[in-house]
């Protein structure tokens, strides 16, 4: 079996567990536009990264090529440019949920990339939930194995879920800034709800965390972070919950917290510099220290991609060799520096 079809491999065992029960929301507050994030699978790793405007890239299998207009801050387990989830200079938030039985678009204008370089591609040309939509006959899926749909949300308080049914991308799109998503098509949550705190399931977390944002967004007080962490707990699935994060869209912040390290850091993009030749920055995301952190990210490594990528495939128990998807993710690496497992 050669390199590419190892690696294949690889990511249809990680596609099958990953988001696989994550919660997401968009409220339209007083104090502002915010979106919320709970991630939910077997392991936690990652980095918070920058990714820079003005950037050449390629999708890793089917070659689309695009130049990046707009920087982010995105969550990442499987290196750079297959991010989770993040938010982009101009207040977009994307993120991927599972959703079992997806069947992506098949047809595309211009090129396709995978399930998870979707969200990197968004981030990377659109500045609005409008834009995203309008993007998707242009550029389609072509999934190496993952069943995903995507919650996105911007600084008009709009938002959307992307559910692909059929091998056709449909949109659910509301302009109140109030909505939330689970693992569920969002369709199949019309005229449903099941109260019960103890209940864990799609629909469960769907009827509370909706409960939760209709309050948050009537709420006075203006600690609506504060709030949003508190609804991500009630959602929360034991042993599963890795991060929760909270976007502040009107400010550009972020807040977030992992289940290693429960305090809540907290980052401005306005903070940082991510013109074309500005150095990829990266933050651990179980990172120890409380407060504002956006002076502790690091400059970002060829070698410390590739420890990553070698992390998860190892965890997956499929001996790839993990320079192969690096080159592709940070092409200013040489293979000569990155570092190889004893």
């Amino acid at each position: 079996m050669n390199n590419r079809s190892l690696f294949l491999c690889t990511l249809f065992i990680f596609s099958y567990f990953i988001s696989s029960a994550c919660t997401a929301v968009c409220v339209n507050t007083k104090h502002g536009v915010y979106a919320a994030k709970g991630y939910d699978w077997d392991s936690g790793e990652g980095y918070l990264l920058t990714n820079r405007s003005g950037i050449t890239k390629s999708s890793f299998i089917y070659n689309l090529q695009w130049t990046s207009k707009y920087g982010s801050v995105t969550f990442n387990q499987y290196g750079k440019e297959m991010p989770i989830g993040g938010m982009n200079e101009a207040g977009l938030v994307v993120e991927a949920l599972w959703l079992d039985g997806t069947k992506y678009s098949p047809d595309a204008q211009k090129g396709y990339v995978n399930e998870l370089e979707w969200v990197q591609y968004q981030l990377d040309n659109s500045c609005s939930v409008s834009e995203v939509i309008a993007s998707l006959n242009e550029v389609a899926i072509k999934p190496i194995a993952g069943e995903l749909h995507y919650f996105i949300a911007d600084t008009n308080g709009k938002s959307a879920v992307v559910d692909y049914v059929d091998g056709i991308a449909t949109v659910s799109y509301v302009e109140s800034g109030k909505q939330a998503l689970t693992n569920n098509q969002y369709k199949a949550y019309a005229g449903k709800s099941k109260v019960d705190r103890k209940c864990k399931s799609s629909l469960c977390r769907y009827t509370t965390a909706c409960n939760r944002i209709t309050n948050i967004a009537d709420s006075k007080d203006d600690n609506i972070s504060d709030q949003l962490f508190d609804m991500l707990s009630d959602v929360k699935i034991n042993n599963y919950t890795k991060w929760n994060i909270v976007y502040d869209i009107t400010a550009r912040k972020i807040l977030f917290r992992s289940s290693n390290a429960m305090m809540i850091k907290e980052l401005d993009l306005n903070d940082f510099d991510f013109t074309t030749s500005a150095d990829v920055l990266a933050l651990n995301v179980d990172y120890k220290t409380a407060g504002t952190v956006s002076d502790a990210f690091q400059k970002y490594s060829c070698e410390k991609n590739y420890e990553l990528i070698s992390h998860t495939l190892k965890a997956m128990q499929v001996p790839v060799d993990p320079q192969m998807v690096n080159l592709h993710q940070m092409p200013v690496c040489d293979d000569k520096t990155i570092m190889v497992e004893k």
